[in-house]
């Protein structure tokens, strides 16, 4: 069996769920086209998606044609699910770009275009909507030239009453066009020319296959998807020319791409891409996490498949295919095998917007608890976190859409009724200099059998957190130097102004015990109050998150559009215009996107497309304005009020 895996992948509302549905009624995998409008489709399954309009979780389907099974993956296209799309491409074989003929290209298109031709994924794009009034295939042909090279291999023809129909173009017609393309990439074909006054068409066509699995050049479909034009001839070119990854090394190697969590751990699906190998049930195979680490062994009870539009269960998956493992602790991003060169690395895209959620009916906070945490780990890019002292519960976030996304989950398909406060944007701390703190056994001020010195300074390796021990081997117990670890990073979670302290090199260069009187707790309790001296005499700057942005406008108004960028905090790096057209990049703090988002079109006249991606972190320069973090507990730079509630927490635990 021959297998390919590929995504449908576009901006919003450019019609991937409608090919999607075609595609699969074409190949005789459904009986009935579903429309996104009735919420009938086969891959936007959750009701949030289908009573929006729009995909949020990539949903795996399959399909046969041509003796190949597809295995299709239908992405979203709102940019607060740009993750879902990320984790996605990492596992494809190729992919298709749906572009609407009406809009044209969009900011998001242009994003996800770039991250095809960067891991060199092969991309047929089917331009949509061509029976829409206002629709101008040669204008968004014109839009695509200036990102990536394609061929339009088909001609259209306007009927009456806006229907169309299109016809494949003769090969001689398209052979000088793609000679001038494909010469580009390749010296040979005019070497060729040169030598014997003309190029073969089997050369031609043997370069144009190979450059299209380079994701050098991409062939375009044009169609309606809603009307099944195009289809036939769209299933056709994914079959000529999305290569098939014919490797089958023995040496087992899968990629863990998505997870479906349920309460009951019976119900948990992991969706994966086997590139070597094959998997049985009853195998035992080898688990490399998602950071790298040896997990150790899974055996696998059972398997499933997906076969036209289900998911069944399955004694073997073999290589090249997708499967599903049930009840099983993996993650996305785990590694089934060996982690192999076939394996491209899954980018996890933080979040920096925080909101809080708590439930209104009180007693079931522990329950709205433990279904996020469920949430979380099906999703690496939500953040849980719970407050011990109030028990308010914050989650990470990438936008609105996905807020609403997780309150009509958690209302819908948990019968929970919740309650969100204000967004708010996620800040963090770094270190400026070098300060170093020491609390001894028997100073007046230090209540613990423990001796603990500290440094913190920044981390020049530009790691998160950086930790070294400098004190003789076995110094310490290994209990004691875990409690100790563990505080550390416990106690950065806030820092001198209330936020995660990031970019820190902290070493441990001096301790002492004496036994068998001192205990971990002793060590776990005064680390955090010399950490904390420590930092303080460091002392931190705040840095606000920033976002990279593509801004794609016009010549018009264009002066208006950049002194308001500049005046927003913008940073423009990059500028460029063809005819009049223009792309500018930057980057722009997160806290000044919503203004930007409301503002720019006005100022473009609804020829602008700004949209933009978590990026990095940048210093607030302005010491006036620092934004300060409530803190969760007691600072342990002060001291008595920090013992007072370690105190009070001993005697708690007594009751």
């Amino acid at each position: 069996m021959k297998y390919l895996n590929i995504a449908i992948v576009a901006h919003v509302d450019a019609g991937k769920t409608s090919l999607t549905e075609n595609l699969l009624y074409q190949t005789k995998t459904i009986k009935k086209v579903g429309k996104v409008d009735n919420g009938d489709t086969q891959t936007d399954s959750l009701n949030i998606e289908r009573r929006r309009g729009i995909t949020i979780k990539a949903s795996p389907i399959s399909f046969y044609f041509n003796d190949i099974k597809i295995n299709l993956i239908d992405t979203p296209g709102h940019a607060d699910f740009i993750s879902e799309v990320e984790r996605s491409l990492v596992v494809l074989d190729g992919a298709v770009l749906v572009v609407s003929g009406v809009e044209g290209i969009q900011a998001q298109t242009k994003i996800i275009l770039d991250s095809l031709i960067k891991l060199k994924i092969p991309t047929i794009i089917f331009i949509n909507k061509l029976d829409r009034t206002g629709a101008d295939v040669n204008k968004v042909i014109q839009q695509l030239k200036d990102f990536i090279h394609v061929i339009n291999l088909y001609n259209l023809e306007i009927l009456e009453k806006n229907k169309i129909k299109i016809k494949k173009k003769d090969w001689s017609s398209l052979e000088l066009e793609l000679v001038d393309i494909l010469s580009v990439n390749n010296d040979e074909l005019i070497s060729e020319f040169m030598q014997h006054g003309e190029i073969k068409s089997k050369m031609i066509y043997e370069e144009f296959k190979n450059q299209v699995s380079l994701c050098m050049v991409s062939p375009v479909i044009i169609g309606s998807a809603i009307n099944g034009v195009g289809i036939v001839e769209l299933l056709q070119a994914i079959s000529d020319y999305i290569p098939i990854n014919k490797r089958q090394n023995v040496l087992l190697s899968g990629l863990v791409f998505k997870k479906e969590n349920s309460l009951l751990a019976a119900n948990n699906k992991c969706f994966f891409r086997l590139f070597a190998g094959c998997i049985n049930r009853g195998d035992i195979v080898n688990v490399i996490s998602n950071h790298g680490v040896n997990s150790g062994l899974l055996k696998i009870k059972k398997l499933s498949k997906l076969e036209r539009g289900k998911l069944v269960e399955t004694d073997m998956i073999a290589c090249n295919d997708i499967g599903v493992i049930h009840n099983s602790d993996l993650n996305i991003g785990d590694v089934l095998g060996y982690d192999t060169e076939l394996i491209k690395k899954i980018k996890f895209t933080q979040p920096n917007m925080e909101v809080s959620v708590r439930s209104k009916d009180p007693s079931e906070e522990n329950k709205l608890f433990i279904i996020l945490k469920s949430l979380s780990n099906a999703d690496p890019n939500i953040h849980i976190s719970k407050d011990p002292i109030n028990n308010s519960i914050k989650l990470r976030i990438f936008g609105e859409i996905q807020k609403e996304f997780i309150h009509h989950t958690l209302e819908e398909d948990y019968n929970l009724q919740v309650q969100f406060g204000e967004t708010s944007i996620v800040y963090i701390e770094k270190p400026i200099g070098e300060g170093r703190h020491i609390e001894k056994i028997g100073d007046s001020h230090n209540p613990f059998i423990a001796t603990i010195g500290l440094k913190v300074e920044p981390s020049f390796d530009r790691k998160d957190f950086e930790y070294e021990i400098l004190t003789e081997k076995g110094a310490l117990p290994q209990a004691f130097y875990n409690a100790i670890e563990e505080s550390i990073k416990l106690t950065l979670e806030q820092g001198l102004y209330g936020w995660e302290v990031k970019g820190i090199k902290v070493t441990l260069y001096e301790v002492n015990y004496i036994s068998p009187i001192s205990t971990a707790a002793d060590f776990r309790n005064l680390t955090p109050i010399v950490l904390m001296h420590a930092l303080h005499k460091a002392e931190t700057n705040i840095f606000e998150p920033i976002n990279y942005f593509n801004l794609y406008t016009t010549s018009k108004n264009l002066d208006k559009i950049v002194s308001f960028l500049i005046k927003s905090r913008a940073q423009i790096l990059y500028h460029a215009s063809k005819n009049l057209n223009v792309h500018l990049k930057g980057t722009v703090p997160v806290s000044e996107i919503n203004k930007i988002n409301k503002k720019i079109k006005n100022l473009a006249e609804g020829e602008g497309n700004f949209i933009s991606e978590p990026f990095s972190f940048r210093e607030i320069i302005n010491k006036n304005e620092l934004p300060i973090k409530k803190r969760s507990g007691f600072n342990p730079l002060d001291r008595s009020e920090y013992l007072l509630s370690l105190t009070k927490g001993l005697k708690d635990k007594s009751v």
